[in-house]
This record gives structure tokens, C-alpha cells and sequence, in this order.
């Protein structure tokens, strides 16, 4: 099963991406040099914005959880897991949920450690956010 906001972060960006045409025309019609310096900046802004504008991708094969990160702009066929650990060593997760971002929290037991770290979660809707919640619990549970 996989759970991704790929196509939000498009749709995102794709906005941005338009946007960005508006402080390019203010800054060649202003002729006032504090808008031309806003509107540069506010261009540079979004144009960070773009730049770091990434895809998460949560994929849960039966036994094992992968969490692959893009930008969406980018094809590649193949995409390396950022994070992939079995779900039966998840011995703790905590999903904390933000105004514009949510935190997925794991603590992983191993044989002879236990990590723990931090996701985050930007663009994902509150229903894939329960899905991922549910899916990970239940899988912890059997195992």
C-alpha cells in the first residue's frame, strides 16, 4: 500500500510556479526602487520555496516500511528509500499534527539498540495521516 502527497506537492508547485510571474512583471513595470527590491525578494523566496519543494512517498509491503522522498518535478524510475526498517521493530510511534506540517515520531527496537527519530509530513491530508496511523499500529500489533 502506498500513501503519498506527490500530487498535492505538484499542484503546489505548480502554483508557485505561476505566481512567480507576478513579482517578475511588478519588478519590470515598478519603477520605484522599494518595489523593485520587494518583488525580487518575494521572487527569491518562492523560487527557495520550488526549489525545496519535496514528494513523500510511505510504502508498507507486508512487512517492511519504506519512506521515499522526491521532488515532484523530477521523473526517475527509480527512487532510493530515505528510511526502510521491518514494522515489527517499531516499538513506539506518536504522530503529532500541525497546522501546516505533521510529525511522525518511531522508536525502533532492535537487538541490540533502540533509534528513535522524527518524519515530517507536509501536505498530507488528515485522512492519510489516520491511514498511515492505522496501518502501522495494526501491523505492530501482529507482530
Amino acid at each position: 500500500m502506498k500513501i503519498s502527497n506527490l500530487k498535492r506537492a505538484k499542484i503546489i508547485g505548480v502554483a508557485m510556479m505561476t505566481l512567480s510571474f507576478f513579482p517578475i512583471a511588478v519588478f519590470f513595470i515598478s519603477e520605484n526602487s522599494i518595489w523593485k527590491i520587494v518583488s525580487l525578494s518575494f521572487f527569491v523566496a518562492m523560487l527557495v520555496v520550488i526549489i525545496n519543494l519535496r514528494g513523500i512517498e510511505i510504502e508498507n509491503s507486508g512487512e517492511c516500511f519504506s519512506l521515499r522522498e522526491r521532488h515532484p518535478f523530477v521523473e526517475k524510475k527509480y527512487v532510493p528509500s530515505k528510511i526502510e526498517f521491518p514494522i515489527s521493530s517499531i516499538a513506539e510511534l506518536n504522530i503529532q499534527e500541525g497546522l501546516f506540517a505533521n510529525q511522525m515520531n518511531i522508536k525502533i527496537q532492535s537487538n541490540h539498540s533502540v533509534k528513535k527519530f522524527g518524519i515530517s509530513l507536509p501536505l498530507f491530508t488528515r485522512h492519510q495521516i489516520l491511514k498511515i496511523k492505522k496501518l502501522l499500529e495494526k501491523k505492530a500489533k501482529e507482530s
